[in-house]
């Protein structure tokens, strides 16, 4: 994530939208946390409401701040991934897991978070690619998921990438 673009990004772009030509004006920001970890969470389903909620927060604390999001919208097209990822610093979450993979095989369901992997907190967006990655295929690893606001526990065989199948045009 590029520390850089993500503060100028929400300083010169979100939070004027935010505070000026949206107005939004919270109450009782006393009230969220100061230090995590913490899930804040949208009352609706809008991409704006992310950026409103990262915006209530001190600037100093955006370093911190991970926003869940969908992998399959927001990972679909390279910019899009990449300006997810780097500036906004997305938590990718997986919506879908394909019967026979190795998450499915292991336990892991649609909509799990998952924390932590072989015995290492995932703290970025980028840390379970990286960890997976440099794992040999075939090694069982213990992975923890957040699964409906509970920790899960369960093993997982790392399986070799497969290339997603085409998907058809919109």
């Amino acid at each position: 994530m590029n520390r850089t673009l993500r503060a100028l990004f929400f300083l010169l772009f979100v939070r004027p939208l935010v505070l000026l030509v949206l107005g939004v004006n919270a109450r009782h920001r006393e009230r969220l946390p100061t230090k995590g970890p913490a899930i804040i969470a949208a009352n609706h389903n809008s991409h704006l409401d992310t950026l409103v909620l990262m915006t209530l927060f001190p600037q100093a604390m955006l370093p911190v701040l991970r926003p869940v999001a969908a992998a399959d919208y927001f990972l679909r097209h390279r910019l899009l991934a990449w300006f997810a990822r780097r500036i906004i610093g997305i938590v990718p979450l997986s919506r879908s897991v394909k019967p026979g993979d190795p998450a499915d095989q292991g336990g892991v369901k649609a909509d799990d978070v998952i924390i932590a992997l072989d015995g290492m907190t995932l703290d970025a967006p980028s840390d379970l690619q990286r960890v997976v990655s440099s794992t040999p295929v075939g090694k069982r690893v213990r992975v923890v998921v957040l699964r409906a606001g509970e920790q899960k526990e369960m093993e997982v065989t790392i399986g070799r990438y497969q290339e997603r199948a085409e998907r058809p045009s919109r």
